[in-house]
């Protein structure tokens, strides 16, 4: 086994060392009597080897480094859905977001839960829990995989759709998908009903005699000049959603 001698911590302008690693009890103070030719030679002393700081140091950055890209990514992230959060919408607005670009072209499908309200109230918060995981989920799987999906905020979400490809009529094509997933409505609600029914069957939920419904309504919006910033292109996308929630139950897309 190699080691190497460390240099001073509290003093680095010293040459001589004057502790050891130990990796288990971290740094020592090393005992003036031992042998520093011996240390430097490799050999271990009392059991404990001496080892190279810079080894230590490089390896407690990785560590700092690691810990701050969680941070960051927790920052971002809904911890009840697994989606992005509002933070993250406000970051790629603010800082990511390029009108002048074609490429960069942003579309938004805001979505909300009709009535989600019901869902707590008849089945319990844990239910509605779960009723959200169990939609950020379907959207995933609605919705183009380069599309992201956020959570905005309580039985809201939104959708961001970057037209990369350079799509044309790309406000359409968004609504277009976002018709889809209305139109698998039934496809939603059956999850939940299944999902209702295993937990009558496990105890979670006391006999229930109706099904859990909880259709939703959308709206869509893609950036235009005449915007002038995102936030309009949201504000129009949550206006045509609202549109969609008061006109019929099952009515179109509106843009």
């Amino acid at each position: 086994m190699s080691s190497e001698t460390i240099p001073e911590r509290r003093f680095p302008n010293l040459k001589m060392p004057t502790e050891i690693y130990n990796p288990k009890s971290g740094f020592i103070p090393m005992d003036a009597d031992i042998d520093l030719e011996a240390v430097e030679a490799g050999k271990i002393i009392t059991g404990i080897t001496a080892v190279d700081a810079s080894n230590v140091n490089r390896n407690e950055k990785e560590e700092l480094k690691l810990e701050k890209e969680e941070l960051k990514k927790q920052a971002v992230t809904d911890p009840l859905t697994g989606c992005y959060n509002r933070a993250y919408l406000e970051k790629f607005e603010t800082e990511q977001f390029d009108p002048e670009r074609k490429s960069g072209q942003v579309g938004y499908t805001f979505i909300d839960l009709n009535d989600f309200s019901y869902l707590n109230n008849t089945f319990g918060h844990a239910f509605g829990d779960m009723a959200l995981k169990e939609f950020s989920k379907f959207l995933r799987l609605k919705f183009r995989k380069e599309d992201t999906v956020i959570r905005y905020g309580g039985d809201e979400f939104l959708i961001l759709s970057r037209n990369f490809k350079n799509i044309d009529n790309f406000e359409d094509r968004i609504c277009a998908t976002a018709q889809g997933a209305v139109d698998s409505t039934d496809v939603w609600n059956s999850i939940i009903a299944e999902i209702a029914d295993d937990w009558v069957r496990d105890g979670k939920l006391p006999p229930i005699n109706e099904k859990p419904v909880a259709n939703f309504s959308v709206g869509c919006a893609a950036y235009s000049s005449e915007d002038g910033d995102l936030e309009a292109t949201r504000v129009r996308a949550d206006k045509s959603m609202y549109e969609h929630k008061h006109a019929t139950k099952d009515g179109g897309v509106t843009s």
